[in-house]
């Protein structure tokens, strides 16, 4: 029972450290404002691309994002 109890103190640890930066973070309150972006895909998207302005359209981002996502699947890693 204390390491479910221990979990769920880590996994509220880490949505506090989610919701201060997303606060803090100008373009992850703008992307929030999209319907079906949440604040932990918002936050997600802040993270993983630096410079916005190195795709040339929206087609262009969608399609990295589904690269990145095969070759993550193929390192075994998880990604949301």
């Amino acid at each position: 029972m204390m390491q479910t109890e221990d979990l769920q103190a880590e996994i509220k640890a880490i949505e506090r450290t989610l919701i201060v930066r997303h606060r803090a973070n100008e373009t992850s309150l703008r992307l929030a404002t999209i319907p079906g972006i949440s604040l932990i895909t918002a936050t997600a998207m802040v993270a993983m691309v630096v410079d916005a302005n190195a795709f040339r359209s929206a087609r262009y981002f969608g399609s990295s994002s589904s690269r990145r996502r095969t070759y993550c699947e193929k390192l075994g890693v998880i990604m949301g």
